[in-house]
């Protein structure tokens, strides 16, 4: 796939630092319905070694996704795994077909760690995988990727509303927008690392409902 060999070329010697690019495999990268996109790994650089060409490489691997493997040594699952993965047989979609990645790849222990100077390498990424994948529902945990796919869409909003989360003062916004003759829904989620959505039918239900009205499958 052409992306995969650019996004290396992009990123020059950023692509042996620890971080993950996508958390589905590489048939996931064409036209499909769902997108998710995270702000960046988590995790302690120092001691999770696994670079992003090393997950460029995972990426090629058929059966592999990231929300199916186990992530720490507890057989307990992630509680993002179990967002996603609830979120996903509520929607009767598989969650394995569906292309996953971050804003950005490489790895931080928190957000303010993160580098903004590598952003419109990220960004020029971004606006390619958005150009293969052509969703019709963008799913966004955390305010950066949020906002800036905002960014990419932001003279062709048509809809927009907010419902609390039940989670603090944390937002769900669900918005739509006319691009290129095709609607397309960008849904706004707290972070599912630390937020329960898979405890929450009413949500989930909410979120349900919106994707399905007027939609283009």
């Amino acid at each position: 796939m052409q992306l995969v060999e650019d996004i290396i070329l992009l990123l020059g010697i950023n692509v042996y630092k620890s971080g993950a690019a996508f958390y589905s495999n590489i048939q996931t990268l064409q036209k499909g319905k769902y997108l998710i996109v995270g702000l960046n790994p988590g995790g302690d650089p120092n001691k999770i070694k696994s670079t992003i060409y090393d997950s460029l490489q995972k990426f090629r691997d058929l059966n592999y996704n990231e929300y199916f493997e186990k992530w720490y040594e507890s057989e307990k699952e992630h509680r993002l795994q179990t967002n996603l993965k609830r979120l996903f047989k509520y929607l009767g979609h598989d969650l394995r077909t569906v292309c996953a990645t971050n804003l950005f790849y490489e790895r931080t222990k928190r957000e303010n760690e993160l580098s903004l100077s590598n952003f419109p390498i990220y960004r020029n990424i971004f606006s390619r995988l958005l150009e293969t994948v052509q969703p019709e529902v963008i799913f966004a945990f955390g305010r950066k990727p949020f906002k800036t796919i905002l960014e990419f869409y932001q003279a062709s909003i048509i809809a927009y509303r907010s419902e609390i989360s039940g989670h603090g003062k944390w937002k769900i916004e669900m918005i739509t927008v006319k691009f290129e003759e095709r609607v397309v829904k960008i849904i706004g989620l707290p972070h599912l690392s630390i937020y329960t959505l898979y405890t929450r039918d009413d949500k989930l239900q909410m979120i349900k409902k919106f994707v399905l009205e007027n939609s283009l499958s």
